[in-house]
């Protein structure tokens, strides 16, 4: 497979999953794996909630670094909401790229980071730690970077899903088991 057929250029990327029904009116609490600061997702954004069911956002607002209150087209109930309860949330490539400062950790999977001569493919991310990582394939094994690393030290370039770093020397022997 080559960058271009990648999974970074599928059309929808998993933001994360709902976590609760919030009040009678159906607002529901999703958990969303960001690597900033969360932000709101604008009115009339399409989500898809499990397999198929397509939802637009009527309004959205952040409760703290990893949950966003939305309210929904559709869902007016609590047991509306109920219907979406666990499901896992996935947005468009062209939506997330038209939010500047939303990186929805997972929108990196399948990216490549150019590591001097070496070209890395970034095969996971592991979102839930203070400081989310992503999870790249080495000679050696799979083994962690920081994302802030990244977005520090690094380049990234979202269109062609490539990441340019110099990664330290050392930090590949950092192998293990990232399942």
């Amino acid at each position: 497979m080559t960058t271009e057929e990648s999974n970074c250029f599928q059309d929808s990327v998993y933001l994360g999953y709902v976590k609760k029904v919030h009040g009678v009116k159906g607002r529901i609490v999703a958990r969303i794996f960001t690597v900033r600061n969360q932000s709101e997702i604008p009115h009339g954004t399409e989500l898809t909630f499990g397999e198929s069911r397509i939802e637009n956002v009527l309004e959205s607002s952040i409760k703290d670094t990893e949950t966003v209150f939305l309210s929904l087209s559709n869902i007016e109930s609590a047991e509306k909401a109920d219907e979406v309860r666990g499901k896992p949330i996935r947005m468009s490539r062209e939506s997330i790229l038209g939010m500047p400062d939303f990186f929805p950790t997972y929108l990196f999977v399948d990216m490549v980071l150019q590591s001097r001569d070496e070209e890395l493919p970034v095969v996971d991310v592991f979102p839930d730690s203070v400081n989310p990582l992503l999870l790249l394939k080495g000679t050696d094994g799979v083994f962690p970077i920081p994302f802030a690393m990244v977005f520090e030290q690094g380049e990234i370039d979202l269109e062609k899903g490539r990441i340019y770093l110099s990664i330290p020397d050392g930090m590949e022997q950092n192998t293990g088991d990232w399942s």
